[in-house]
């Protein structure tokens, strides 16, 4: 990252922004993310189009296009679930995480961060565990 990228903190001392988006490194993750924005930018477009087109054929046709919401269901969930995965990775998620803007560098600040990440991993088992049956 250039110096000009980065935020002026203090005397001659740069941070890099949160928000920057984590590279993929090796070819694994190269393949699943590309995969996973690909399904994403189809998914979006596909949307777009049927409920286009539901909404033509509704006012202008004046027809009905049957069986459009469980396509529009299927597909939203494609959506939904790949663009959590690549967010999830790329670290992009919309969050409000005091602990990064409020906790110096140190021990304790790791320890928190491990802490939620402990946690949010605990309840996605959790939730998973709940889930498997149905």
């Amino acid at each position: 990252m250039t110096q000009a990228q980065c935020k002026y903190v203090e005397e001659n001392v740069y941070e890099e922004p949160i928000s920057t988006i984590r590279p993929a490194t090796n070819p694994f993750d190269k393949i699943v993310t590309r995969t996973f924005a690909i399904i994403c930018f189809v998914m979006a477009i596909t949307l777009a189009i049927i409920i286009s087109a539901a909404t033509v054929m509704r006012y202008v046709l004046e027809m009905d296009l049957y069986g459009y919401e469980e396509w529009i269901k299927i597909f939203a969930f494609w959506l939904y679930f790949m663009g959590a995965g690549y967010g999830a990775f790329a670290g992009s998620h919309v969050s409000a995480d005091l602990v990064q803007s409020y906790v110096k560098e140190s021990t304790i600040k790791r320890l928190l961060i491990f802490t939620r990440t402990a946690v949010t991993l605990g309840i996605t088992l959790l939730f998973t565990w709940w889930g498997w049956d149905f």
